[in-house]
């Protein structure tokens, strides 16, 4: 509650806000029903099909449709006024966008805490935020977008084209550093 709470409240404020998932927000489906259960491009041994992936992806879908619910519940009319977004080109938006987008933390990025994955997460998708669609390290032809179902779900998204919509994904190489921060004394 305390994450939507404080999202509706950068909207309500005018600001953009740029959500990111730790979990696939898009699955591949392939034409050939032999690619069935493969993972997408560039997953390694992290795919979307392995038994965690497959785990993560139903949760993103649970979660991620309450809390665009949620969004919309506390926004209220004014959520008219904000622009759902998961199209890289619309980053950094021209006008107030809610934009989601899938953050890949594994391997020497990955440590024991979450919050420090969801840092270096952030990190890397301020690092690459001026040419997101470059910096997609994770792709798939014939995509169905888990976010995208939610948004539609909920009422961010109407045009059911959505559910083919690809996201980009940020996955940093390693861990980010905690930033320590220094108050100045004012004498």
């Amino acid at each position: 509650m305390e994450l939507a709470t404080a999202i509706a409240a950068d909207l309500r404020g005018g600001r953009s806000v740029a959500l990111g998932f730790e979990a696939p927000l898009t699955i591949p489906v392939p034409e050939d029903h032999r690619r069935l259960s493969y993972g997408r491009s560039n997953e390694g041994n992290r795919s979307f099909a392995a038994p965690t992936g497959l785990a993560v992806t139903t949760l993103c879908l649970h979660q991620s449709a309450w809390l665009l619910a949620e969004l919309r519940r506390q926004l209220g009319p004014a959520a008219s006024a904000v622009t759902y977004s998961q199209d890289a080109s619309a980053w950094p938006p021209a006008q107030q966008t809610l934009f989601c987008w899938e953050a890949f933390v594994s391997g020497d990025a990955h440590s024991a805490d979450h919050i420090a994955d969801a840092r270096t997460a952030s990190h890397a998708f301020l690092e690459h935020e001026d040419d997101l669609a470059a910096a997609s390290a994770v792709h798939a032809e014939r995509t169905s977008s888990v976010v995208g179902a939610a948004a539609l779900w909920n009422g961010w998204l109407s045009n059911p084209e959505a559910l083919r919509a690809d996201v980009i994904v940020i996955r940093p190489r390693h861990e980010a550093r905690p930033v320590r921060v220094v108050a100045k004394r004012s004498t």
